[in-house]
């Protein structure tokens, strides 16, 4: 009973604190709400496009025998039939260069809703929505900071040498683009986040393009070299079998 009575008499005393303190609790409760309507409401929405590939692996076992058979006659291909040298786990990196963010500025785009059409490098600084706190730094920054100029043309822009506006947007195209290796499976999964649902889906499918086509260029000109580099052996090869047969056609020659 004794704990009975000191249970009711604890409940009674934390509805006598609640009663106080209410008002306290309300308005505390309405300015966190207030508030926290106030930060999240204004930022934009951003949508997700997720686009997978499924990478051809190098076969090393064609390497490796033509490795052996050139061994066989004293030819070292060294790293030249080791397979690819441009991994999977490179193309990350690749695609947070500088060189291969231009290549994707002067990409059609267009929003959802058809207001807008340009190209992704003028749609990202005139057309992307701000949050009011944001705009109220960028006008900071615009008045006491530099006040470089940007154009849509991008047929100008040094990737080495970007000023500050041109820098904000490849930092912008970066930080939306990114690329995810699984390393069990070899899957590549490339993400791109963007403001307009049908952008998003089109710069993401652009950058697989244009992933694919560096790759397959990549793998052309290295088989062109791999070419070059085979008839210099064979070359090399036929002129020091020619110098050995005519050294024992004299030998034989002199003998009888």
């Amino acid at each position: 009973m004794e704990d009975q009575k000191k249970e009711d008499v604890a409940i009674v005393s934390f509805l006598k604190k609640l009663k106080h303190d209410l008002l306290r609790y309300i308005i505390v409760f309405v300015v966190a709400l207030v508030g926290s309507i106030l930060i999240i409401l204004p930022v934009p929405r951003y949508y997700k496009c997720d686009i997978s590939l499924a990478p051809e692996m190098d076969n090393a076992e064609g390497g490796g025998k033509l490795s052996s058979i050139a061994s066989s006659f004293g030819v070292d291909l060294g790293d030249v039939a080791s397979g690819n040298a441009l991994q999977p786990s490179l193309y990350p990196d690749l695609m947070k260069s500088n060189e291969f963010v231009k290549s994707l500025l002067q990409i059609p785009v267009q929003t959802k809703d058809g207001s807008v059409k340009t190209n992704y490098y003028d749609y990202l600084y005139h057309h992307q929505k701000e949050s009011p706190y944001t705009k109220v730094i960028l006008w900071f920054g615009k008045k006491f900071g530099d006040n470089d100029t940007l154009t849509s043309k991008t047929d100008s822009i040094n990737p080495f040498m970007l000023n500050k506006k041109q820098d904000e947007i490849f930092t912008k195209i970066k930080k939306s683009i990114a690329c995810d290796i699984d390393i069990k499976t070899g899957l590549i999964t490339i993400s791109v986040e963007d403001q307009d649902p049908l952008i998003s889906a089109t710069i993401a499918d652009s950058v697989r393009a244009k992933l694919q086509d560096f790759i397959t260029n990549y793998k052309t000109n290295k088989m062109k070299n791999d070419v070059k580099y085979y008839t210099k052996l064979v070359a090399e090869a036929k002129k020091k079998y020619e110098n050995a047969r005519q050294k024992y056609a004299a030998f034989s020659d002199a003998a009888t």
